[in-house]
């Protein structure tokens, strides 16, 4: 479950009631109804940001954007590293697009994806990181359908890697570790 929502604490109270073992696996550790903490299991997400704004500047660039799903439990995680690695490499938030996109079956979807490049586009913004595979994949169709080149014009880093290697040709991503985390979970 997403323990970011109003019904968290009734789900955790469900998992709790239930009398089996659980662990949450990329959800944070919340305390239960007896303010017991559930087990949990986390990839860093603000680590991984971290790793993607760098990898972008060792290309080159400067100004990065960052377009985040709006309902991704680990939104905040991601933007906590990239915050990090603003500062680490220098840049400031004024200096990029950041935005956060709404959900891909919201009507304004399409509209936002337009936007998002028209602020790019506007701000200079050479290179972005993008969470998650498909709203990258989004934005890199109407980058190249406005006659931009994608890596030339435009670098796209996709963040989660569930189907970036769908993709023509295949994007550059930053990959949690599943295996592990569900390892690690189990044991």
């Amino acid at each position: 479950p997403n323990t970011d929502t109003d019904h968290a604490r009734e789900v955790m109270e469900w998992l709790h009631e239930s009398g089996l073992p659980f662990v949450l696996a990329e959800r944070d550790a919340v305390v239960g109804p007896d303010r017991t903490p559930a087990e949990s299991v986390t990839t860093d997400h603000a680590l991984g940001a971290v790793l993607a704004a760098r990898h972008l500047a060792q290309l080159g660039h400067r100004k990065v954007g960052l377009f985040i799903s709006r309902n991704s439990p680990t939104s905040r995680k991601i933007i906590a590293g990239w915050s990090a690695a603003c500062r680490e490499l220098g840049l400031t938030p004024g200096e990029h697009v950041e935005r956060i996109l709404p959900d891909r079956r919201d009507p304004r979807f399409s509209g936002a994806v337009d936007a998002v490049l028209d602020a790019v586009l506007e701000a200079g913004v050479t290179a972005l990181l993008v969470h998650s595979d498909r709203e990258a994949m989004a934005i890199i169709d109407v980058a190249l359908a406005r006659g931009l080149s994608v890596p030339d014009d435009l670098s796209v880093v996709a963040y989660d890697d569930e189907v970036a290697d769908l993709f023509t040709p295949a994007l550059t991503a930053v990959t949690p570790p599943r295996s592990s985390l569900g390892r690690a979970a189990v044991e």
